[in-house]
């Protein structure tokens, strides 16, 4: 399993929660997407052993390669380790050429431009981004793509792997007044 990574922010307005940042980790073969707001940079390494669990025990795969930017939340001593001990592979991208990173640069315009549509359509303050994000997310996850021959990637997921059956109680509209 390939994965892309890349964290955005500060943002110039936190969230009511406190967040600036959030981590987005894609699946290179079906484009899920997974968002994760972030208080601070550093909390990229725990985010990502937790993600790591998450794949791990939901869907019984290993992340084999995690491609990012040469950002300095992902140059520490702490990620380096997990990566070497669970024999992931780590590639990252020249400085200062966000191309090379294009499916996670790509993503993030995505994921932002459906935030501040969301967050305008509903009449919300700005501090509402995150939960814009989490919502954006979700609806991206379930839109059709043309890369994925017109499945969503949710559905793409669930094809290739063994997924159980659970209830779905994730929210569905954004901004909504009740």
């Amino acid at each position: 399993m390939i994965v892309h990574s890349d964290v955005w922010g500060p943002s110039r307005v936190p969230t009511i929660s406190g967040f600036k940042w959030f981590m987005m980790v894609i699946d290179d073969c079906t484009r899920m997407t997974w968002v994760f707001p972030l208080k601070q940079k550093n909390e990229v390494t725990t985010k990502f052993k937790l993600f790591y669990q998450y794949v791990a025990t939901q869907f019984d795969k290993k992340i084999t390669t995690l491609r990012f930017d040469n950002g300095g939340e992902y140059d520490n001593h702490d990620l380096h380790n997990f990566l070497s001990q669970h024999g992931i592979v780590h590639q990252t991208t020249c400085a200062y050429t966000p191309q090379q990173n294009g499916v996670a640069e790509r993503k993030n315009r995505h994921l932002l431009e459906v935030v501040s549509a969301s967050l305008f359509e509903a009449c919300m303050p700005h501090h509402f981004w995150g939960e814009a994000l989490c919502s954006a997310a979700y609806l991206i996850n379930r839109t059709p793509s043309s890369t994925l021959q017109y499945q969503t990637p949710f559905q793409t997921l669930t094809t290739l792997l063994t997924m159980p059956s659970t209830p779905n109680l994730e929210p569905r509209l954004f901004g909504c007044v009740a």
